[in-house]
């Protein structure tokens, strides 16, 4: 059985994918390029600078834009992941 690796929201967290074996600490673990690990915390940076815990996402378009690149993300992670793992977009609308 696959593993599941979430690439997530998570509000002021730099780190976006998490097992759930051992949570979000998975930067030592997980066999990401440093290109791939780059775009991950860019994406991570996105959702902590537009999205408020009070009042969500600062625009529609911006929410749009980061779901869109959380998709092709996890296309990215998955391929580099291989099929041990699987995996899953949760995105905070």
């Amino acid at each position: 059985m696959p593993t599941r690796v979430r690439l997530m929201d998570e509000y002021s967290s730099t780190w976006p994918l998490w097992l759930d074996d051992r949570g979000q600490d998975t930067a030592d673990v997980l066999a990401i390029s440093a290109r791939l690990a780059k775009k991950l915390r860019d994406w991570a940076k996105d959702f902590d600078e537009g999205f408020d815990v009070d009042d969500g996402w600062s625009d529609s378009t911006r929410a749009e834009n980061h779901a869109l690149e959380g998709d092709a993300l996890a296309s990215e992670v998955q391929n580099e992941l291989g099929n041990e793992f699987n995996v899953e977009l949760i995105l905070i609308r």
